[in-house]
């Protein structure tokens, strides 16, 4: 496999990953809409807490940076919550 192969399949791959995170967010409006209509807070620190640990436990089974996950997955949450505030 030569490098302009590997970094098309990187590039397909984060394609993937964006179309996954525009879906994710979508489905954070039809939470925010949920929530609103029910009542129910917004921000949830209890149910945070929970997908961080969870995909840090992923994380570490893939033979992935913990720290980095939940980095990222903290950032997610952020933009998540941005999204629901509109």
């Amino acid at each position: 496999m030569t490098i302009a192969d590997l970094r098309k399949e990187i590039d397909e791959l984060d394609e993937q990953l964006l179309k996954t995170l525009a879906k994710r967010m979508s489905l954070a409006l039809e939470v925010a809409k949920h929530k609103k209509e029910n009542g129910i807070p917004l921000k949830q620190p209890e149910r945070e807490e929970q997908l961080v640990s969870y995909r840090k436990q992923m994380a570490k089974e893939l033979g992935l940076s913990e720290n980095f996950v939940e980095e990222l997955w903290k950032a997610i949450i952020k933009e998540s919550l941005r999204i629901e505030e509109k």
